[in-house]
């Protein structure tokens, strides 16, 4: 994540595993170090509506995954409203996703993996 203060604009790609895909951009937090990755949807018009596809169009999203900021990020948990029923319906359990993951990121030369900061 870009330092407060450092006027660095970040983005990274988005992918629902069924058939969608956004954009998230780095905010920092006013004042603060830190910030949050918000999500932004151009073909939906929609800024910072997580649960958008979820709860707003009903879909079923069991891997969401966002690639940029030099990693290769699981964000399912960010963008489903009941994640626990999300791990439920799942083929894969979390081990064997952070596992398929971190072989993406080594044989496909993805700088490196990371853990949702939500969780």
């Amino acid at each position: 994540s870009p330092s407060a203060g450092s006027g660095a604009r970040r983005a990274r790609w988005v992918v629902d595993w069924t058939d969608h895909q956004w954009l998230e951009i780095w905010m920092p937090a006013g004042g603060e170090a830190g910030g949050a990755w918000v999500p932004l949807d151009p073909c939906e018009a929609a800024y910072d509506e997580p649960l958008l596809y979820s709860a707003g169009w009903g879909k079923n999203m069991t891997y969401v995954v966002a690639l940029g900021d030099g990693a290769l990020t699981d964000v399912t948990a960010r963008y489903t409203a009941d994640y626990n029923a999300t791990l439920r319906d799942r083929p894969l359990s979390e081990a064997q996703v952070a596992s398929a993951l971190r072989w993406v990121a080594h044989t496909k030369g993805a700088p490196r993996l990371q853990p949702a900061p939500w969780r």
